[in-house]
């Protein structure tokens, strides 16, 4: 799959208006020539710019409907010389999302009309911006071309996640997504057919790169068989994300958790949720694919409202939170003390900025707010654990209750670049600074 954003450059010049005048056929197309050239080079090497297609009839829009493919993931308008907008607007309304660039009154207008009427327009005054947008438009192209395999055997929603979401229908519906069931006995049958030296390959990397090992290894290597499983189940089916009810009953009876595994997969660009939290792995994976780093997941709850501390906890802390260039320190413990499973703690640095999100259950909205971490520490039962600085905790507290527990977190402020991705898909986003 093209990995790159496809952009298709629309070259208006139609209707006279006010003081302007049209040019010729010929110096249009020159002109063309000139826009393009320009517009590869500022956009950068993450778009592909497809050949302008010049607009300066309303015949053009027939011959326009038959050069649009669907591979191109955006329009961008730019006007030669004329001006009507109730023409440059129809753009907009053709179903994809469309950029305007340049500081111009024009574009704030039909940026308005647009968006009102269902459509999904962009108004920058920059090339950079744009720049950093086509990072979100490739977020947008690998998410609506994604699959995710849900491994379960007891079906959604998961017993330990009512609010993680089930309605796969309505995902497919919104964001393009589709879905394949594996069921977990399926999996642990798969485990049976792992060699030891496919361990073994995986196991020198893993040890080799923990600072601690407080687990033994044969639960490492049993935990590395699932994860062993579970990737050719990625590779058959050429997943990008993917979820698993993790609480069932066969994986204590065959002491093992999904832990570590999730935690590779994570590290390695394909966004891991556990408990078959769907709304969790969304919201993971919009902020790993918007930041280029994993998500970590984890359940959020108030330890002091007055002060704004919240704490985020859970099992798969991935070591290449802060960016696969710096990896953390990362140490190697059981689940829950439990004397089996594989889970990993590392610390972050007091200060460091994140953002949380979690995709409500309905699918039509996300929370989605920064913090701060204030303190790092291992726990028992669930190993990775943070105290978070928040703003207006007691909002917090509220929407907790209508959202769920499992936020996805990434390193990083990425609240602007979120909400672009939400416009693209048409969902809200709902922010505690702007509420």
């Amino acid at each position: 799959m093209e990995d790159r954003v496809v952009i298709k450059p629309i070259l208006v010049s139609y209707q006279k208006a006010f003081f302007r005048s049209l040019p010729r056929r010929d110096e249009i197309e020159r002109l063309a020539g000139k826009y393009w050239e320009e517009i590869k080079q500022r956009v950068g090497d993450e778009a592909i710019v497809e050949k302008p297609f010049i607009f300066t009839s309303l015949s053009d829009f027939s011959k326009l409907y038959k050069e649009l493919n669907l591979d191109v993931d955006a329009l961008i308008v730019l006007r030669i010389s004329g001006g009507d907008h109730r023409r440059i607007v129809k753009f907009g309304l053709l179903g994809f999302p469309v950029i305007f660039v340049e500081n111009s009154v024009m574009y704030g207008d039909v940026t308005g009309y647009i968006n009102y009427y269902g459509g999904r327009a962009f108004f920058f005054k920059s090339y950079d911006e744009v720049r950093r947008f086509i990072k979100v438009l490739k977020a947008y192209r690998k998410i609506k071309r994604g699959i995710a395999i849900i491994f379960s055997s007891t079906g959604l929603p998961s017993f330990s996640t009512i609010a993680g979401g089930w309605d796969i229908e309505k995902i497919r519906r919104k964001f393009g997504i589709e879905f394949v069931y594996v069921t977990n006995d399926r999996l642990l049958k798969e485990c049976e057919n792992i060699s030891e030296e496919e361990i073994q390959n995986v196991y020198d990397e893993i040890v080799e790169g923990a600072s601690s090992v407080e687990v033994s290894e044969e639960n490492i290597k049993n935990a590395l068989k699932l994860y062993i499983a579970m990737k050719k189940f990625v590779q058959e089916y050429e997943a990008s994300m993917l979820t698993i009810t993790c609480a069932e009953d066969l994986f204590y009876e065959n002491k093992v958790t999904p832990c570590l595994p999730l935690v590779l997969f994570n590290d390695e660009g394909i966004p891991a949720s556990c408990e078959g939290d769907l709304s969790a792995l969304l919201a993971m994976t919009f902020l790993a694919y918007i930041s280029e780093k994993p998500a970590f997941m984890g359940n959020l709850y108030s330890i002091d409202p007055e002060k704004g501390i919240f704490r985020l906890t859970h099992d798969i802390f991935p070591p290449k939170f802060c960016g696969k260039e710096k990896p953390l320190k990362y140490s190697l413990y059981d689940f829950h003390n439990h004397k089996y499973g594989v889970t990993t703690y590392a610390e972050l640095e007091s200060g460091t900025i994140v953002t949380l999100a979690r995709m409500h259950f309905s699918f039509d909205k996300i929370l989605a707010f920064k913090a701060k971490v204030l303190k790092t520490y291992q726990g028992i039962a669930c190993r990775e654990t943070l105290d978070l600085k928040v703003e207006n905790p007691f909002l917090i507290e509220k929407f907790l209750i209508e959202y769920g527990h499992h936020f996805a977190m990434v390193h990083g402020d990425y609240l602007s670049d979120l909400q672009h991705l939400t416009r693209l898909f048409k969902i809200a986003l709902e922010e505690l600074h702007r509420l």
